[in-house]
């Protein structure tokens, strides 16, 4: 492909001409115009001028072209019925997680606490006195000792967009663990984002296992029999926002959050059963999200 030259040619980059050619034998000859669709990308392009081929695309009769975008358009209006009842329960979840950590679930008073309006019986303590906080580090990579045949879980900040972790992709020696001074997490913590770019940042978790984590996360292994993991994990969700502004106004280190900062972040504690039925609220939720994700089958669609 050359900078300049006297034929176009079109292909499934975000640039509409991705350069030229002066090979009149890859000139596609058909009649214009042409819509051009990218095999690995959503682009779409209109091309009224003769144009360098990549390659050509099969074109059925017309009947059976006009059945196949009928039976597209069955499918693409199911998805969009998909995304919007999804939409719906997620608006629904914040909602809830806004509300019943202001008000509870059981018609209390309310009173005014560092992070707002909460009811009556409800302590606000700082997450560093119901839980150990600290973060993790990454092996070094071209140490093979540190990763070949490895059996020890290790998470990266990808991961916390999973909202409830059940699995590891990575593993590190017993080597690395003794060498690099990874913590061990147990099961049942809280991990925060506490680097990131795009949506990372402020994010949480809960790892259903115990692990060890990169220096991009951090952890809250819980030590009070008084608060539910599952719990705090819901309260973290309302405060997405408000870590990522803290990262940002210099609370702590310019463009991340601190294991210092996070220890005295305030929790609220209501009562074990509350904390049970608020969990149960939004475990319900969360079943009937995951229902509508999987229950709709190509069948039902057509």
């Amino acid at each position: 492909m050359l900078p300049q030259g006297r034929l176009p040619v079109i292909d499934q980059g975000q640039d509409y001409i991705a350069g030229y050619c002066n090979d009149e034998s890859r000139v596609i000859r058909d009649e214009l115009p042409l819509v051009i669709f990218g095999d690995h990308t959503r682009c779409v392009k209109y091309v009224d001028f003769t144009v360098l081929k990549e390659k050509f695309i099969p074109a059925p009769p017309l009947t059976t072209q006009c059945e196949i975008a009928a039976v597209l358009g069955q499918v693409q209006k199911a998805i969009e019925e998909q995304e919007r009842l999804l939409a719906l329960t997620e608006e629904l979840k914040r909602t809830l997680l806004y509300r019943l950590f202001a008000q509870g679930l059981r018609s209390e008073l309310q009173k005014q606490t560092e992070i707002g309006p909460v009811p009556e019986s409800w302590d606000v303590v700082p997450l560093g006195s119901i839980a150990k906080v600290g973060n993790g580090s990454t092996p070094k990579r071209d140490n093979q000792a540190y990763w070949q045949d490895g059996h020890i879980p290790w998470l990266n900040s990808a991961r916390i967009h999973d909202r409830f972790i059940r699995e590891s992709d990575q593993f590190v020696t017993d080597l690395a663990v003794k060498e690099c001074h990874l913590p061990r997490v147990k099961a049942n913590s809280l991990l925060i984002a506490i680097t990131g770019q795009g949506k990372t940042l402020g994010n949480s978790a809960l790892v259903e296992f115990e692990t060890c984590i990169n220096q991009h996360l951090a952890y809250a292994q819980f030590t009070s029999p008084k608060v539910l993991p599952a719990f705090v994990l819901w309260y973290m969700q309302t405060r997405y926002e408000h870590l990522r502004s803290i990262s940002r106004a210099g609370g702590s280190t310019k463009g991340a959050l601190t294991c210092g900062y996070l220890k005295t972040y305030p929790i609220p504690v209501p009562s074990l059963n509350e904390q049970k039925d608020i969990v149960a609220v939004f475990s319900a939720l969360e079943a009937r999200e995951k229902y509508r994700l999987s229950g709709s089958t190509m069948a039902d669609i057509l």
